[in-house]
C-alpha cells in the first residue's frame, strides 16, 4: 500500500512536472513574441515620428507657397486698380472744363418777340 502511495504519488510529480515544462516552453515562446512585437512597435513608432516631421515639412511648404499666390494676387489686383484709376483720371482731364451749354428759348406774342439765351457750365 505504501508502495502503491509513492508509485501514484511518483506519477503526479513526472505530470505535474511535465506540465510545468510544458508551460515553460509556452513562457518562453510568448515571451519571444512579446519582443517580437515591442520591436515591431518600435519601429512603427519611429514610423509615426518621421511621418509628423515631414507632414509638419509640407505644411509650412503649402502655406508659404499659398501665401506667396494671395501676394500675387493682390499685386495684381492693385496694378489693375491703379491702370483703371490713371485711365479714368486721363479722361476725366481730357474733357474740357470751360464747356457750357447755351439754352435758346423764344417767345413770341401778338406783337413781341422775345429771344432769351442763358448758358451754364457743366
Amino acid at each position: 500500500m505504501g508502495d502503491m502511495k509513492l508509485q501514484d504519488m511518483h506519477s503526479d510529480v513526472k505530470e505535474l512536472t511535465e506540465m510545468m515544462r510544458n508551460n515553460y516552453i509556452k513562457v518562453e515562446e510568448r515571451d519571444g513574441k512579446l519582443k517580437d512585437l515591442e520591436e515591431r512597435s518600435d519601429v512603427l513608432l519611429q514610423k509615426s515620428n518621421a511621418f509628423v516631421k515631414t507632414a509638419k515639412t509640407v505644411m509650412t511648404h503649402q502655406n508659404r507657397r499659398n501665401r506667396k499666390l494671395k501676394l500675387i494676387i493682390i499685386g495684381i489686383v492693385v496694378v489693375i486698380l491703379v491702370i483703371v484709376l490713371v485711365v479714368t483720371v486721363s479722361f476725366i482731364s481730357a474733357i474740357p472744363t470751360t464747356a457750357t451749354t447755351t439754352t435758346t428759348t423764344t417767345t413770341t406774342t401778338n406783337t413781341n418777340t422775345t429771344t432769351t439765351t442763358t448758358t451754364t457750365p457743366y
